[in-house]
């Protein structure tokens, strides 16, 4: 077969072409930092690169469904500290009013620290972070307890918890509904609104009474923090199983896809000086300048 001019050009454009090819892959790697920038850089590990980037996408929302059920569980265990504060103070009102040294004018004075004790507890139970109600359950919206002129309050959230994902298949419970803090195994409302009417009415026994119903009352907080606590040490625990992940999946992206620079500008110098030759080698054979050529 006759080897033509337009042969002999139509093959080292090719091969020049190539050459360029291979060149630009290669400065693309160093400037991108990475040695995968497409499926077809390398067919076997980029797989896997999009398994790693998948991992740590997910890895991504798991830490944020952390964080914001550890803030919101901190609010609550807050909430729920202050409310235990005012069963206590209201505990020391009762044990000084349950004696015989004070008398009916001294108690009914002290009904209105009663009262405000239970105002105190509703607006704690009432709590708001970013515009929405902690105690309401699904409820975030609505106002989880009211309270009508006799002290009676009322429910209005839902006995829903709010769980998020912090691991695939695994879910954390990050709320406390209003009904199972105050309401549940005693009501703390009624056992604040009683000792009222029992310092205004200036009835001692009725008071004595009281006191083991506030005790109870403050066992019922107590509990309820010990269980958000507990959720407190499951995310915290959590968040370094995530944090060790993360590491993991970096590092092993990292030694997947990311370019070795040194390997990379020396083999950069070697397609430079390859395609450089071709170059020149091309001009003599075709006997065509450069400028001719492209």
């Amino acid at each position: 077969m006759r080897v033509t001019s337009g042969m002999i050009f139509s093959m080292t454009s090719v091969n020049i072409t190539n050459q360029y090819e291979e060149m630009f892959r290669v400065s693309e790697t160093l400037t991108s930092g990475k040695r995968i920038n497409r499926p077809s850089d390398d067919p076997i590990d980029a797989p896997k690169v999009l398994d790693y980037r998948t991992l740590l996408g997910a890895l991504k929302q798991y830490k944020k469904n952390v964080e914001r059920g550890t803030s919101l569980l901190r609010y609550t265990e807050s909430a729920l500290a202050q409310a235990g504060y005012v069963l206590t103070e209201a505990k020391v009102l009762a044990e000084q009013m349950a004696t015989g040294s004070y008398n009916e004018d001294q108690r009914k004075a002290l009904a209105t620290q009663a009262e405000q004790l239970f105002r105190q507890l509703l607006q704690i139970a009432n709590t708001q972070v970013s515009g929405r109600y902690i105690f309401s359950g699904f409820k975030t919206d609505t106002q989880p307890f009211v309270a009508d002129d006799n002290f009676n309050v009322t429910y209005q959230g839902d006995n829903n918890q709010i769980r998020l994902a912090v691991q695939q298949n695994s879910t954390v419970a990050v709320n406390i509904t209003g009904q199972a803090a105050f309401l549940d195994a005693t009501n703390v409302f009624t056992v604040l609104r009683d000792l009222r009417i029992a310092l205004r009415e200036n009835d001692q026994a009725a008071i004595g009474r009281i006191l083991p119903r506030i005790d109870d009352a403050m066992t019922q907080i107590q509990k309820v923090r010990a269980y958000v606590g507990t959720s407190l040490k499951e995310l915290e625990t959590t968040s370094s199983v995530l944090d060790d992940i993360q590491l993991n999946a970096e590092t092993l992206l990292s030694e997947t896809e990311d370019t070795d620079i040194a390997d990379a500008v020396t083999k950069l110098a070697q397609r430079q000086m390859v395609y450089e030759a071709s170059l020149k080698s091309t001009a003599m054979i075709t006997q065509l300048s450069l400028v001719q050529f492209v």
